[in-house]
């Protein structure tokens, strides 16, 4: 009996710590099943571009607790380690990974793999790979040019009706194909893009001599299928309108006419019926203006000087000619477009430039015993100007007065396609207060002029294209735009 007691006590002593090491790791924890942890990834390949957030996402198990998570990847100098004992004051058994990451300019190559290696409490690991590239495509579309939302067509005089359409569209990747459809002229078109980033196209189409609406719907789609679409009405009629809006156009193309941000071409009033009156500042001795009833076309409608008679107007946009501007000043148009008259003359603003940019204490246009000890400055307000433009008054940004003509100030801005651009223009405020004057916009047109004191921040206005832009705000014209610049 005693040698057979031995024998038992000795083997306990030889199994136990074998119990104990296969149940227990250096942190105490008790094994479940013993298993490396399972990574579940919600995607396996990352479709990115340099500049943007990539998001790395999925859920990762153990039965016997999770330890840590680590994402890396040299290339991008990603070494990220998630600690979960530390962070968490309960053992997971389950994690849902969501970590973010930005692929930096002058980083970026094809393609990057990412480890992510999940750690139980075991010190058991699992590796799975996900695949970061970058060609990803985020940015629908864009018309550079296209058709204005409402377009008439003249029935007037002898021999066929035309309408003209007539756009040109960009992609930052790669276009698809281009459909466009004119359902009662029975008018279908599916074009292929060629995977080309610029796609343009033209056609002339026969009007019937009755006066109706007819819908124009053009959708242009990319090699990632982000697809962009636009409507237009066109009206077809024997009169001329009585447009309830014109626009003075001093640029020469209609690729120019759709490459701003806003302001071009630029609203004009609408003072009795048949009657429009617009004042415009010339930056240069001939400076071309005409004028149009839509916004993103010199046709069907463009109102210029009439070859046969230098007297009157012409709404033919294949014969007017240009007023043409001899003087850099202040100039007054009045045009009748049922008379087909025209009339314009220089001027002196009867108002005052604001006084005293860059003067400390002067931050009113009146005297303020409370004035604040800083430089007096308007700055820019609002989102999509720049990183470090904000909807305050210390981030935003100061423009500049111009020397030449003290009612313009100006700012050169880098902007990006795809982005909203919004903003007001107010007095630049280190302390935080929003301070008098400011402008804003006019609610109820919808159009680009300004109103001091206003009822709503400009925007979202779509930046076009990236590149350097020009903002100029005129205060005694009222007006903003911002337009692009080499």
């Amino acid at each position: 009996m005693k040698k057979r007691n031995l024998l038992k006590v000795l083997l306990w002593i030889f199994i136990l710590p074998l119990a104990f090491s296969c149940n227990d790791d250096d942190s105490g924890f008790s094994d479940v099943d013993g298993l490396p942890p399972v990574i579940t990834l919600s995607v396996e390949h990352i479709q990115g571009e340099v500049g943007r957030d990539f998001q790395i996402t999925g859920l990762i198990t153990d039965a016997d607790g999770l330890k840590s998570v680590r994402l890396v990847n040299e290339d991008m100098y990603l070494d990220k380690t998630i600690d979960l004992l530390a962070i968490y004051d309960e053992l997971l058994t389950s994690y849902e990974l969501d970590y973010k990451f930005n692929v930096k300019e002058g980083e970026e190559t094809d393609s990057y793999r990412v480890k992510v290696i999940a750690t139980d409490i075991g010190d058991r690991t699992t590796e799975e790979n996900l695949v970061v590239s970058m060609d990803g495509d985020f940015q629908a579309p864009i018309f550079s040019v296209k058709p204005d939302d409402e377009i008439t067509v003249l029935l007037l005089g002898d021999g066929d009706f035309t309408v003209d359409v007539s756009f040109t569209v960009t992609d930052d990747k790669a276009l698809e194909y281009v459909e466009f459809s004119i359902p009662l002229l029975n008018v279908e078109r599916n074009l292929s893009a060629n995977r080309q980033k610029e796609f343009s196209y033209e056609e002339t189409f026969i009007i019937p001599d009755v006066e109706t609406e007819y819908e124009l719907n053009i959708l242009a789609a990319d090699t990632f299928g982000l697809v962009t679409e636009i409507k237009s009405i066109i009206v077809a009629t024997k009169e001329m309108r009585d447009f309830a809006k014109m626009y003075l156009v001093d640029v020469a193309t209609a690729q120019e006419m759709n490459s701003d941000v806003m302001g071009i071409p630029m609203y004009i009033e609408r003072t009795a019926p048949y009657t429009y009156v617009g004042r415009y500042y010339s930056e240069k001795v001939g400076t071309e203006v005409r004028f149009v009833p839509q916004k993103t076309d010199f046709k069907p409608i463009c109102f210029g000087i009439d070859p046969e008679d230098q007297n009157s107007l012409t709404w033919d946009p294949n014969v007017s000619l240009p007023i043409v501007l001899d003087e850099i000043a202040y100039y007054e148009f009045e045009i009748n477009i049922r008379d087909n008259t025209y009339s314009y003359k220089t001027y002196i603003p009867e108002d005052e430039p604001i006084q005293g940019i860059g003067e400390t204490g002067h931050y009113f246009w009146w005297d303020d015993p409370n004035a604040d000890t800083y430089e007096f400055h308007l700055a820019l307000a609002g989102n999509g100007l720049g990183d470090n433009v904000q909807w305050n008054t210390t981030d935003c940004l100061i423009i500049e007065q111009d020397p030449d003509n003290p009612f313009i100030f100006y700012k050169e801005l880098d902007l990006v396609a795809g982005n909203d651009v919004s903003f007001c223009i107010i007095p630049w405020a280190p302390d935080g207060w929003w301070k008098d004057p400011a402008w804003k916009f006019d609610a109820e047109t919808g159009e680009d002029y300004n109103v001091l004191g206003g009822s709503v921040d400009m925007g979202p206005k779509a930046v076009p294209a990236t590149g350097k832009y020009m903002f100029k705000f005129d205060t005694h014209l009222l007006r903003t735009k911002i337009y692009p610049i080499d």
